[in-house]
């Protein structure tokens, strides 16, 4: 564009004006092929339009997405999480674990029981 002028404006029998009248030659051949095609078989025309609508008015459902399986352990539990410093886990969790033969999970429902029991309320975990 020159001077807010397209190619054909500028310079009407110039290369940009020729590709541009062949673009769009091209593309309204093209988009007048599908009419024509309906056109002759009527039947098949109106289908294909018929299947184009049918397919804005009733798109196919998306199947829900099932929630994988809780292992039998899990089943009616939720699930907390605390962030910590690396080595509250790395050091000091991991290390109580080995030294009483306790894993993680263990130890953690311990730390909450004691934490209950210190508020005066039952220790259920």
């Amino acid at each position: 564009m020159i001077a807010g002028s397209t190619g054909g404006e500028y310079e009407p029998s110039g290369k940009a004006a020729r590709e541009a009248a062949k673009l769009y030659k091209w593309v309204c051949g093209h988009a007048d092929e599908e009419r024509i095609a309906m056109a002759v078989n009527f039947k098949e025309g109106l289908k294909t339009l018929q299947d184009k609508e049918a397919v804005k008015r009733h798109p196919e459902p998306v199947p829900a997405i099932e929630e994988p399986q809780k292992t039998p352990a899990r089943r009616g539990k939720v699930s907390i999480t605390q962030w910590v410093d690396p080595a509250v886990r790395k050091q000091q969790l991991q290390l109580v674990g080995l030294e009483r033969d306790k894993d993680q999970y263990e130890l953690v429902n311990e730390a909450l029981n004691l934490m209950f029991e210190k508020y005066g309320k039952p220790p259920i975990a």
